[in-house]
């Protein structure tokens, strides 16, 4: 099979837009060279994904992982102060040998592509600022200020599941999330009812699993969706805003399939952006 570098206009094809020089730049430098994978390599990774699938020992995210997490980002902040150069980048981006573009199978020629994937799609939507539920992160923050790196940035911790409402955000501040509400399942009605209830809020944008963009009659899409329902993935959120939207209470701008990222289970960079309907 014929090796293929992804370049701007793959992007813009996928997206459906035109994109900025910005984002031209970080496309070209990222170097996303792929080859399709043959019938029987895809049928390999299908077969591979039937059986996790039908794994009745699936491990399940919720609050009660929060000591994994606490665990994942501890091992990065102890790399950060190291000095080690790969710290800052989340261990659970692994290099997967199969990754997802437009609805296909694809096997990177070099490690990091789904989390160059992301770096894409923040540039794309040009990432502001964040919170974390995990105590760690803010750690690593701390670390990096510290360390010249970084300023003016601060970290606190955040529960999904039971948020802070004193936690009050600034005037025209924008919230987003970035494959972390993915943890929450079901249980992110709290959250939203938490930004909803936050006059400063202006407008939320995710990035995150969303199994309403999928097309569950595509063998691929069902295939990740199911792996979302079984991994209790974050589940009915857009069809929450959906409701919200109906209500009057939000206005939904965008809810778009990115068509890339991911590992060979799942598709899930989905990208969302809403704001709040203000009454007078």
């Amino acid at each position: 099979m014929n090796k293929k570098t992804l370049t701007l206009s793959d992007f813009e094809e996928a997206f459906g837009e035109k994109l900025s020089p910005r984002v031209a730049q970080k496309i070209a430098a990222a170097g996303l060279e792929v080859t399709p994978l043959s019938p029987s390599e895809r049928d390999s990774v299908l077969l591979a994904i039937i059986k996790t699938l039908l794994d009745p020992n699936i491990e399940r995210v919720g609050a009660h992982r929060i000591a994994k997490w606490e665990k994942g980002w501890g091992d990065n902040l102890a790399a950060l102060k190291e000095g080690k150069g790969e710290a800052l980048v989340p261990y659970y981006f692994k290099n997967d040998a199969i990754a997802r573009w437009r609805g296909e199978f694809i096997r990177p020629s070099a490690p990091g592509f789904d989390y160059k994937s992301l770096e894409i799609i923040l540039e794309w939507i040009y990432e502001l600022y964040g919170l974390d539920w995990a105590e760690a992160s803010q750690g690593i923050i701390s670390e990096m200020v510290s360390q010249g790196k970084i300023t003016n940035v601060e970290g606190k911790r955040f529960d999904f599941f039971n948020p802070d409402a004193s936690f009050a955000l600034a005037d025209e501040s924008i919230a987003y999330t970035v494959a972390a509400l993915e943890q929450v399942g079901e249980n992110h009605e709290k959250f939203i009812e938490y930004l909803l209830g936050q006059p400063g809020l202006s407008m939320a944008v995710h990035v995150e699993p969303v199994a309403e963009l999928l097309d569950s009659n595509n063998l691929l899409d069902y295939l990740s969706i199911e792996y979302f329902r079984r991994r209790n993935y974050l589940w009915g959120f857009l069809t929450n805003l959906r409701r919200l939207e109906a209500e009057g209470k939000i206005k939904i701008h965008r809810a778009q399939r990115t068509n890339i990222g991911g590992t060979m289970f799942v598709e899930h960079y989905q990208v969302i952006a809403w704001s709040p309907v203000k009454r007078a």
